[in-house]
């Protein structure tokens, strides 16, 4: 009962974060689709409906003039509904097509007949752009309804009193004066009486007036009707698109896939999409965090890669403010760019292109020239200044940077730089994309892996794991990216001694890194 209840809760949940998610495709789609609606209301032409009124009478009369049996033989329910059938029929149609000038066609699109409940009383409606014509129409049908039952009342008492004077003709004399002669006689005069009354059937009960108000097109309708109609096409779309994207949906479940302990997680903001201006309390707690968790679990932790499974997973943005973070609590803090095939911090943050990395790899220039200085703001918002963050960009080069980034001279200056600084960020390219990564994946302390909520997939999750794994190198944990306060985590930081021994089951980095 306890896993039905669980059950239950998760599936709950992954319905309302569905909704949180996707609900901008079902809101899309409810106002194209009232849109539309209101839209072909407001431009199709008003159509006036006129009613007329047509009572049926008892039926069957000539038919039960002609039994034995004083009891009807006619069932008046099934009658009623014939009447309604010769209302409605061709016959009529055509009679009053041809009484108007009109197609025969347009005549039987622009009437209905049905009955009134369980009365004897058939309603025409004819509806028309023009009211006057309406009305004309409904009274010119009804008049032909009525005649074309007429018609058919006679022939029926025609037959009647044929095959019952036959009947009284073929008695014998004698027979012709007694009781059964006379009873055929009352009969044959009372169809003769209800011939010359010549009421029929059917008669107008009450002619159509012009209508004074439009019946449609309904415009409140048709709109409830698009918002439903736009509501369930919004939904099915939002399912689809939730199928068709197979990314992680929660960060707990990336930590699972990854099979790492996650460290932090960074919300999804806008401000750390632009690269500029103050950040968000949560956001900046986030990575005070990070930098906390690495810096007390780690005590001789100097260099810290950061890499994810794929681009777009938010791995240079969450280099760039550890980096920032950890300047602003006192440490003397360099990032080093090594995504030269796709550098985005002189664009990002307003600095020089170059001279970066692969100018000084290529002897081109001097560490203490590619050194930018950038002012970090501090922890409490509206400071400034707090801190003092250097940075060296990638540059560019015509070489391999994979083979750039794995010659003697990336690890000479790796070396200095972990000398001369407390702590280095290198901003790595997507390990599962390009080999750049790989030669500096075993000359760090501690490598941070970064997934980002609803991007990265659980095949790219459980790939990048088995090569971390199988290049030994030092993980330190994972960096759930872009969470929503909905999608995170209850129990998203693991305890300090889980930090403390890395994922892959090696030994603690410092001292190892240090002695490369």
């Amino acid at each position: 009962m306890q896993d039905d209840n669980a059950q239950y809760r998760f599936d709950l949940r992954r319905a309302l974060l569905l909704i949180r998610r996707r609900g901008w495709v079902a809101i899309l789609f409810v106002v194209l689709a009232a849109g539309a609606s209101y839209g072909f209301s407001i431009s199709q032409p008003k159509q006036y409906t006129a009613t007329a009124s047509l009572l049926l009478h008892d039926a069957g009369v000539a038919q039960n003039l002609l039994t034995t049996s004083s009891a009807p033989t006619v069932d008046p329910t099934r009658e009623a509904q014939t009447e309604i059938a010769v209302v409605s029929s061709p016959e009529v149609a055509t009679l009053t097509a041809a009484a108007l000038h009109k197609p025969v066609a347009s005549i039987s699109s622009e009437v209905t007949a049905s009955e009134q409940g369980q009365t004897n009383v058939v309603s025409v409606q004819a509806t028309d752009p023009s009211p006057s014509y309406a009305a004309l129409l409904a009274n010119s049908y009804v008049s032909h309804a009525v005649s074309l039952a007429r018609q058919t009342d006679r022939a029926q008492v025609a037959d009647a009193l044929a095959a019952l004077q036959s009947q009284l003709s073929a008695l014998p004399p004698a027979v012709q004066t007694g009781a059964e002669g006379q009873a055929l006689s009352g009969r044959i005069e009372q169809l003769k009486l209800y011939a010359a009354a010549d009421t029929g059937n059917t008669q107008v009960l009450a002619p159509a007036s012009v209508p004074t108000s439009s019946s449609g097109p309904s415009t409140k309708r048709n709109l409830m009707l698009g918002v439903v109609f736009g509501l369930l096409l919004g939904l099915g779309a939002a399912v689809l698109l939730e199928r068709l994207n197979r990314g992680v949906r929660l960060s707990a479940e990336l930590g699972e896939l990854y099979g790492l302990p996650l460290l932090t997680e960074v919300p999804n903001c806008r401000a750390l999409k632009r690269g500029r201006g103050t950040l968000p309390t949560s956001a900046r707690e986030a990575f005070r965090m990070l930098r906390g968790r690495l810096v007390y679990s780690h005590h001789e932790l100097g260099s810290v890669l950061v890499t994810s499974a794929v681009e777009k997973e938010g791995r240079s943005t969450i280099a760039w403010h550890l980096a920032a973070a950890a300047a602003t609590g006192g440490q003397r803090v360099l990032l080093l760019e090594a995504d030269i095939r796709a550098p985005v911090f002189a664009r990002r943050y307003g600095l020089r292109t170059g001279p970066g990395l692969a100018e000084i790899l290529e002897g081109r220039s001097e560490v203490n020239d590619a050194i930018q200085w950038v002012a970090v703001a501090g922890p409490a918002k509206g400071h400034s200044s707090d801190g003092v963050l250097d940075v060296i960009v990638a540059g560019s080069t015509a070489q391999t940077p994979a083979a750039l980034l794995e010659n003697g001279a990336m690890r000479e200056l790796l070396d200095g730089l972990i000398a001369d600084h407390d702590l280095v960020v290198i901003d790595a390219p997507a390990a599962l994309q390009v080999a750049d990564a790989m030669p500096l994946l075993r000359r760090v302390d501690g490598v941070l892996v970064v997934g980002r909520v609803g991007l990265t997939t659980p095949d790219q999750a459980r790939r990048l794991s088995e090569q971390l794994r199988d290049l030994d190198a030092p993980t330190l944990g994972l960096v759930a990216n872009s969470v929503r306060r909905e999608e995170s985590s209850r129990h998203a930081y693991p305890s300090s001694t889980s930090l403390r021994q890395p994922a892959n089951g090696a030994s603690a980095p410092g001292s190892a890194a240090r002695a490369r």
